[in-house]
């Protein structure tokens, strides 16, 4: 795969994740259902405190001079003391290289 297609690709992913969790991780939303979406999205899942989260890398174009990039797009969710969700879920994407 070319460096435009791991781009197109993993901002496929990106819209993907973000429309899934607006749809899937709405207020009222329980424990379970989180779970879920984190297991249909291949995200490892964490949680602390009050939030659940989770990331995972997809490859992307490393910037001039670096040999590899990927992006690592995360999603964090906020929970209640019963385990559901309380907020909107948030989305972000990082981008990690390795520059040498």
């Amino acid at each position: 795969m070319d460096c435009k297609q791991r781009d197109a690709a993993s901002e496929q992913l990106l819209e993907r994740i973000e429309r899934d969790a607006r749809d899937q991780l709405k207020r009222g939303t329980k424990l379970a259902g989180v779970k879920r979406f984190f297991a249909e999205h291949n995200i490892p899942f964490h949680s602390a405190n009050s939030y659940v989260s989770g990331g995972i890398r997809t490859p992307r174009c490393g910037p001039l001079g670096c040999d590899s990039a990927a992006a690592l797009i995360g999603v964090r969710v906020e929970l209640d003391a019963d385990g559901t969700v309380n907020g909107e879920p948030t989305v972000t994407l990082a981008l990690v290289t390795n520059c040498q």
